[in-house]
């Protein structure tokens, strides 16, 4: 028999390769589960400790890292953490493409309250 190396690719999923021996006039029948190529997204805030979401949906906190983010779907990232302005971004994340973000939080500043009366 003779031996081919044979590449199976589609799109958003890991490319699979391998040898397979033929025979002559021999029909072959291979079946080769494909398994997605997920993108890898890294988040840091200073401070740490704020709140990950995604499309609204919590999902960790920083430092936050996660090796399965969906690929070629959008979805808006947000952080957040008590007493500091969150912060917001859109992002599609290519398969396998391996993405960190950092966010410098800014602390909230206090609007005066004109509607309180101090008594003496």
């Amino acid at each position: 028999g003779k031996t081919y190396r044979i590449s199976l690719s589609l799109e958003n999923y890991q490319e699979e390769a391998r040898q397979v021996i033929i025979q002559g006039g021999k029909e072959v029948r291979l079946e080769q589960p494909m398994q997605i190529a997920y993108a890898t997204l890294h988040v840091t805030t200073d401070p740490a400790g704020a709140v990950v979401t995604f499309d609204d949906q919590e999902v960790g906190k920083t430092p936050y890292n996660s090796a399965y983010i969906q690929p070629a779907e959008s979805f808006r990232l947000s952080v957040s953490l008590a007493g500091y302005d969150a912060q917001a971004r859109d992002l599609t994340l290519e398969a396998g493409q391996e993405k960190s973000l950092s966010f410098v939080l800014i602390p909230q500043t206090r609007q005066p309250d004109t509607n309180r009366t101090i008594k003496k």
